[in-house]
Order: C-alpha cells, then structure tokens, then sequence
C-alpha cells in the first residue's frame, strides 16, 4: 500500500494521471448510458410483449364469445324446430281424430282411398306447418317492431331530458353572469 501511495504522490498532477482520471471518467459515463438504455430497451420489449398477451388474450375471448353465440344460435334454431314439429304433429294428431277421417278410414278400406286420405293429411300438414311459420315470422316482425319503438321512445325521452337540463344549465348561467343587454344605470 505504502509502495502505491508513493507511486499516487508522485504522479497525482502528471497529465498521465489526469488522462488515465477522464478515460475512467468517460468510461463509467458511458456504461451509465449504456445500461439506461439497455433498461429502456428491455422495458419496451416487455411492454411490448405484454400487449402482444393482452391482445392475444382479447382475439381468443372474442373467439371463444363468437363459437358461444354461434352454439347457442344454434341451440335456439334447433328448439324452434322442435317446437314448430310438436305442434305440427299435434295439429296432424288432432285431424286424425276427427270424426269424418276415422268413419271414411273404417268405412273404406280400399288402398286408393286410404292414399287420398294419406296425402289430404300431408297436405294438412304442410299447410299446419306453413301457417306456423307464419305466425312464426309475424310474432318475430312484430317484436322487431316493438323494439324499434321503444328505441325510439328512449331516444326521444333522452333527448328531452337533456333539452331540459341544457335549459337549466343555460338558467343559471344567465343567473350567475346576469343579463346580457344591460343599458347604464342613470345615477
């Protein structure tokens, strides 16, 4: 230690050392820079990977929302199917057990007779079946309809609303600042 001391005493104000002071100097300035900026490289990388995650996580709920409303979509197609075969089927049932189909069945029993009554009864239900879609598409134009004037309803009742409160906002605006055609006070 003595050795360096020495050595430090007699060369401190040498342009040697002055030199060998700023190159050190320079050197931890710029590995000061240097670090700063691999800090803000790594952060934007790891901002920018973040949002690559959070924007992969929205793609895949959008998907995921998108194949649920298709399913249900789906599900909800299916059972108006449904319903539109029970009823169908009841409305075929209910002519079946009329009077005159099971007198003419019992009472001829001929083949031809048989087919006419077979394809009067699928006419029936064709025509049972049309007629439930057609009430069926009236029902969903008629609940399209209600919707649309109830929008309206709530966009008038909105827009009345804030004619309302412009008027209030507007009243005591001309309350606070007073009149705005004033004409001099004669003293």
């Amino acid at each position: 230690v003595k050795h360096h001391a020495i050595n430090y005493e007699r060369t401190k104000n040498s342009k040697q050392e002055t030199d060998r002071i700023l190159e050190r100097r320079r050197k931890i300035e710029y590995y000061k820079e240097t670090s700063e900026r691999v800090k803000a490289e790594r952060s934007q990388q790891a901002a920018a990977e973040l949002a690559k995650r959070e924007e992969a996580k929205r793609a895949e709920e959008m998907k995921r929302l998108e194949q649920e409303n298709i399913e249900s979509e789906r599900k909800r197609r299916l059972a108006e199917q449904e319903e539109v075969q029970r009823k169908s089927s009841r409305t075929n049932c209910a002519g079946c057990r009329t009077q005159l189909y099971t007198r003419q069945l019992f009472a001829k029993k001929e083949n031809k007779y048989s087919r006419i009554w077979t394809q009067r009864l699928c006419s029936e239900s064709r025509s049972a079946r049309q007629r439930l879609d057609k009430e069926r598409m009236e029902t969903q134009r008629r609940l399209q309809q209600q919707d649309k004037t109830f929008d309206h309803y709530i966009r008038a009742l909105h827009l009345e609303e804030m004619l309302e409160s412009l008027k209030g906002i507007n009243k005591s605006i001309s309350l606070i600042t007073g009149p705005s055609n004033v004409t001099a006070v004669k003293l």
